[in-house]
């Protein structure tokens, strides 16, 4: 079993910032040295672009924010 860290697909959703957005979306114009090379990394990059948990199946399936 290898420990090699992988980025997930390009395609993989994230929500961020109030809407969902792909690890591609993410990473498009980054600078190759901030590219994450471990998962620390990629937490890391998730958090500062406001990556969190959303809190009603509405916005997990839309994105949208329910107030």
């Amino acid at each position: 079993m290898s420990n090699e860290f992988h980025l997930p697909p390009s395609d993989t959703a994230y929500f961020c910032d109030g809407k969902v957005m792909t690890l591609g979306d993410i990473l498009e114009g980054i600078d190759l040295d901030c590219i994450p090379r471990t998962e620390e990394d990629l937490d890391l990059l998730l958090f500062c672009m406001g990556e969190g948990v959303p809190e009603t199946t509405l916005e997990q399936m839309f994105g949208l924010t329910v107030s």
